[in-house]
């Protein structure tokens, strides 16, 4: 639905907009768009595969996802395997955490710092057993 209004709303954009400057003809539009989108395959290739190239070293020496944007929005984020492996740990640790935490309040019972510090290195050695 969302996106059906986007459409009309950028078809109505064009429609005022040829209104104003005018319409052009069937030939002038192939040609502008012929010459707006010419691009040799092999160097559109090349292209993209040396930015991705950079990009994939960026996330790798710096250990942070890299976030794309299209028409000003995140679309796309691309980060190395490793990055994505500790979020994933991360993730896993804060929700047995929470666990911890929930468990508490509602038994309302009291963990000494040894007791939850072997837990939680239970939980870590888990964690990279699985890896």
């Amino acid at each position: 639905m969302v996106a059906e209004l986007e459409v009309m709303k950028m078809l109505n954009e064009g429609l005022a907009s040829a209104n104003e400057e005018g319409w052009i003809d069937e030939d002038s539009m192939t040609i502008h768009f012929n010459d707006k989108f010419k691009v040799n395959k092999r160097e559109c290739s090349s292209k993209l595969q040396k930015e991705l190239g950079e990009i994939i070293k960026f996330c790798k020496e710096n250990n942070e996802p890299v976030y794309l944007e299209f028409n000003d929005k995140e679309n796309l984020i691309i980060m190395s395997s490793e990055t994505y492996d500790r979020r994933e740990k991360m993730l896993e640790l804060y929700e047995q955490l929470v666990y911890i935490e929930s468990e508490r309040i509602i038994n309302n019972k009291q963990y000494t710092i040894d007791e939850l510090s072997k837990y939680l290195d239970n939980v870590i050695k888990d964690m990279t057993v699985k890896k």
